[in-house]
């Protein structure tokens, strides 16, 4: 199988609108609802004026569509002689694809990325599962300190 990780284009929009809610167990979950393509287009509009956010695509020459996503954004730090850091979200493998090898070639994409962007580190959180926490030691994270969120209500 041939991986191609890929800044995302405004054309992948439609395949990342149907691949996100597959990285949730429970398509009822706040996380398994998208956007509608009019709003995620302002809303890739807007991450690419900023220019501090990236979308990550993976495909496969074997098969049409994408196969993964993540997205990470780049925070500028006084600490660290200035070097920014580096956090990523919404990692997701098209469930049929999960276990060959994809979201990790993904991951190495976006890390490589952030080392050339001058990055100190690069993190992330996940619920915890053990499927997760296992994938992500094997590509290189280490489980470090606590993570706290607070959501608020659209």
């Amino acid at each position: 199988m041939s991986v191609i990780c890929r800044l995302a284009g405004l054309d992948d929009l439609p395949g990342l609108l149907a691949l996100i809610p597959q990285g949730e167990r429970n398509p009822q979950a706040a996380g398994a609802q998208v956007a509608t393509i009019e709003r995620a287009r302002e809303i890739f509009d807007e991450m690419a004026r900023q220019g501090n956010t990236f979308i990550f695509v993976a495909t496969i020459t074997e098969e049409a569509g994408l196969a993964g996503t993540c997205t990470m954004t780049l925070a500028q730090s006084l600490a660290y002689s200035g070097r920014p850091s580096a956090t990523i979200e919404t990692v997701v493998v098209a469930a049929h694809l999960r276990g060959c090898g994809i979201g990790k070639q993904l991951l190495a994409h976006a890390i490589a990325y952030a080392r050339e962007a001058g990055c100190y580190k690069a993190q992330l959180i996940t619920r915890g599962r053990p499927d997760q926490v296992a994938f992500y030691r094997r590509v290189g994270f280490s489980w470090e300190g606590v993570g706290f969120k607070l959501y608020f209500s659209a």
